[in-house]
């Protein structure tokens, strides 16, 4: 067995069964938002994979529907999202301080001052949805595996030839709690 270095995350990806476990967004959800252009992820051969981010964008996407909150309003909103700062922020995060995605469904903030959340929420004429982001990375276990990059070989089993995925990664961080 040849050792690999860790792959950036930036390169990192998940494939489809791997997001809808993470996420709880069924398969064919997943293709759906495919379909209609909310969350495009690449393509390997007809698989779907996933970079951090768009796990991430998918875990909002749920969170803000569990808020009441329709596709239609959701859309454009994502469009404001910058996956570099998304990401930057939740990574930078040291477990002290938070990373919140506020919206009033027109505009968007990510913010992690709570000055600045207080004052979103005080001075907006609308009510405010928020969704801790960092929660939802450090819940989904983003960045904690090394996993498949897009055009590295198997080793035959279905699996990464690095080990464990992501997914069980998760589940057995989740089961020592």
């Amino acid at each position: 067995m040849i050792d690999r270095m860790p792959i950036p995350e930036s390169t990192m990806t998940y494939n489809s069964l791997d997001v809808a476990e993470l996420t709880g967004v069924s398969l064919r959800q997943l293709q759906w938002w495919d379909e209609q252009g909310l969350v495009t992820p690449m393509q390997a051969g007809h698989r779907r994979m996933y970079t951090a981010f768009e796990v991430l964008q998918i875990s909002l996407i749920m969170g803000l529907r569990g808020k009441g909150m329709s596709l239609q309003k959701i859309r454009p909103l994502l469009n404001h999202l910058n996956p570099r700062q998304v990401l930057e922020a939740v990574r930078l995060d040291d477990g002290d301080r938070d990373v919140y995605f506020l919206t009033d469904g027109k505009a968007v903030y990510l913010e992690e001052a709570t000055e600045r959340i207080v004052g979103i929420l005080r001075d907006s004429e609308r009510p405010i949805s928020a969704i801790c982001v960092s929660d939802l990375y450090r819940d989904l276990g983003l960045g904690e595996s090394p996993r498949k990059p897009v055009g590295v070989a198997d080793t035959g089993s279905g699996r990464p030839a690095a080990g464990e995925t992501a997914v069980q990664a998760v589940a057995e961080a989740r089961a020592v709690k």
